[in-house]
């Protein structure tokens, strides 16, 4: 695995968090400034379903991996991590490694059925971490029509391994403008178990009070 830029401090494959199993990659590289990015990469499978309601045209599909990686990175690329207490700052840097149909080694297998724009014809999006399955549909790549989200980066918090934040049981069922509710919004907490990461692997940094500054965020 690469270094995202810069120097690399440490790396490890195959990372499970949070009830994902072998979700992604993870570089930590300190980069001339003196500040660090953590590189999460992830190689991704696609395959296209045709549904009642349409067919795949060869175009699309790779039209509709582009516009997912672009919704993607829109919500989630170079958020911060966290400040260390020096001032010095680690950033989240994504990559991707993606095949349409075929063989590889995969983290994730992203299925796409097509299906209309009328109601009745949802297919539900869902990802099963513990399989590294994730479901979606052609329309997961606009904003929805009832809530400021799009779909696509929704389900992509929970590949990181984050739950919904909708539930009536969940601790941030206020905060709607959440991406793991029913927003577009990263807030620090979904950065926790990159920070924590990062910790172990920073030489030399005293780290204080990482949990309470994360906490309730």
């Amino acid at each position: 695995m690469r270094s995202p830029n810069g120097r690399l401090l440490a790396e490890e494959t195959g990372v499970s968090a949070n009830g994902t199993r072998n979700a992604y990659d993870l570089a930590l590289g300190q980069l001339d400034d003196g500040n660090f990015g953590l590189e999460a990469k992830m190689k991704l499978q696609w395959y296209f379903l045709d549904g009642p309601a349409g067919y795949w045209k060869p175009d699309e599909k790779q039209t509709f991996v582009d516009d997912w990686e672009r919704e993607v990175r829109a919500a989630w690329d170079g958020q911060l991590v966290m400040t260390l207490a020096d001032g010095r700052t680690v950033t989240l840097k994504l990559d991707f490694e993606q095949q349409i149909g075929g063989f590889m080694s995969d983290h994730w297998e992203m299925s796409v059925r097509y299906r209309g724009m009328k109601e009745g014809d949802v297919v539900g999006s869902a990802v099963t971490p513990g399989m590294g399955n994730v479901k979606l549909d052609n329309l997961d790549v606009m904003m929805r029509t009832d809530i400021s989200q799009v779909p696509a980066a929704h389900e992509f918090g929970h590949m990181l391994g984050l739950d919904d934040e909708y539930p009536d049981d969940s601790p941030h069922k206020a905060d709607g403008a959440s991406i793991m509710n029913s927003g577009m919004g990263v807030r620090p907490r979904h950065m926790e178990h990159f920070a924590e990461w990062a910790e172990k692997h920073i030489p030399g940094q005293i780290f204080t009070g990482l949990k309470k500054w994360l906490g309730g965020l």
